[in-house]
């Protein structure tokens, strides 16, 4: 394990694709940082990311990754479903997403709403995603919020 804290010095490598640095050494009550100029570089070429284990509390700061098709935060201390699902929206080349051991799989049908909210998502921790289910999902939350503006 290495004990990088600060995720940084990205800005030549504009070519960069994959970038693994999960579980590192970090401090107590220290997770891990992104500096946006090198997250700005590496935004429409980084497909595959693996930031797990790095006590990450947010999705935030890798909102900008446009190019993002596999991504692995698991074992983070990710807990809102809504950062998540904003998150989720600005990543549509997603396919694979790994977020077990967050906090936030705990919430009420997490898993539906990120399957919902990422339309290309094929993969959710290891566990292929079915056409059908995809579309029993959609249309149910068509149906709740249509009865919801009825009520």
């Amino acid at each position: 394990r290495n004990c990088i804290s600060i995720i940084e010095g990205l800005e030549g490598l504009i070519r960069l694709q994959e970038l693994r640095i999960d579980n590192q050494n970090l401090n107590p009550g220290e997770s891990l940082v992104f500096d946006d100029r090198s997250l700005n570089s590496v935004a429409n070429s980084l497909i595959c990311l693996d930031v797990s284990g790095n006590k990450l509390d947010t999705l935030q700061d890798l909102s900008n990754l446009h190019a993002l098709i596999s991504l692995n935060v698991s074992n983070n201390s990710i807990r809102s479903i809504h950062d998540l699902s904003t998150s989720l929206n600005k990543w549509s080349n997603l396919k694979e997403f790994h977020i077990k051991g967050n906090p936030v799989m705990k919430t009420t049908r997490a898993r539906d709403i990120i399957i919902v909210t990422a339309k290309r998502l094929e993969m959710l921790d290891n566990k292929a995603i079915s056409e059908p289910n995809r579309q029993f999902l959609e249309n149910w939350n068509q149906y709740k919020s249509f009865n919801l503006e009825l009520s």
